[in-house]
C-alpha cells in the first residue's frame, strides 16, 4: 500500500512503511486507520501539481512516538469526537461485541446522565450513524444489531469511561433487567447479562440486597 504512493524517494518510503508496521504490525485495518490518521493530521498530503504523496518520516516519527499502538490512536480519535458521541461509544462497548439499537434505546432514555444533558432518543440515529460513518462500527445480522469493525475499536471505546468500569457495566445491566419484559428480555439476554457478569466477580451478591436479589439471579 505505502509503496504505491508514487513517490520519488524509496528511503523514506520505506522509513514510512517501517512506522507503519512499528505499530500496525501489518495488521490491514491498523494500516487503514494508521495511515487515515496521518491523512487527517496533514503528516502526508497529496500534491495535485505532481500528483504525488510529499511526507517528512522524522515529522511522522515525533507525532507519532507518544502513540505507539492502534488502540491508542483510536482512543485520541475518539476523544475529539462530540460529547454524546463519546457517551454512546462508552455505553455500547459495555454491551459487548455487537448491540442492538432497542437496547441501546431503553439505557439511553434511562441513565441519568443521559437526562441530565439532554440527550433524547431522537439523538440515537444520528449518532449510529456518525460512528458508523467514521469506520467504527458495521450493520450486522439485519437493520437492528451493530457490530465493532474490530475488537479495537470496542477496547478503545472502553478506555473512554472514566468512572469505575465495572460499576458502569452493572448498572446498565441492571438497567435493562428491570426494563426489558418478555421476549424482549429474551432476545437480548446476552445484552443484559454481558455487563452484569464482570460486576458479580468483583462484588458479592449479597452487596445488593432486597430488589437488586432478583437481578442476581440473571446468571
Amino acid at each position: 500500500m505505502i509503496m504505491m504512493m508514487n513517490t520519488d524517494e524509496e528511503e523514506s518510503t520505506r522509513g514510512l512503511a517501517d512506522l507503519c508496521f512499528q505499530s500496525t504490525l501489518g495488521n490491514p485495518f491498523f494500516v487503514i486507520e494508521f495511515m487515515s490518521m496521518l491523512h487527517r493530521e496533514d503528516l502526508i498530503q497529496f500534491n495535485i501539481g505532481t500528483m504525488k504523496w510529499s511526507f517528512d518520516v522524522s515529522m511522522i516519527e515525533g507525532a507519532t512516538f507518544s502513540t505507539a499502538n492502534v488502540a491508542e490512536l483510536l482512543k485520541s480519535r475518539m476523544e475529539q469526537m462530540p460529547a454524546d458521541v463519546k457517551l454512546l461509544l462508552q455505553v455500547v462497548a459495555c454491551l459487548g461485541p455487537t448491540f442492538r439499537v432497542s437496547v441501546l434505546e431503553t439505557l439511553w432514555k434511562n441513565l441519568a446522565y443521559t437526562q441530565s444533558k439532554g440527550f433524547g432518543l431522537d439523538d440515537i440515529p444520528k449518532l449510529i450513524s456518525f460512528i458508523e460513518s467514521e469506520m467504527l462500527i458495521e450493520t450486522w445480522v439485519g437493520g437492528d444489531r451493530y457490530r465493532w469493525v474490530h475488537d479495537k475499536v470496542q477496547e478503545a471505546a472502553l478506555s473512554l469511561v472514566q468512572v469505575d468500569e465495572a460499576a458502569l457495566k452493572f448498572n446498565l445491566g441492571r438497567i435493562l433487567y428491570y426494563h426489558l419484559r418478555g421476549k424482549e428480555q429474551e432476545d437480548s439476554l446476552f445484552d443484559t447479562t454481558h455487563p452484569t457478569r464482570v460486576r458479580r466477580k468483583l462484588v458479592p451478591a449479597r452487596k445488593y440486597p432486597g430488589k437488586n436479589k432478583r437481578a442476581n439471579t440473571a446468571r
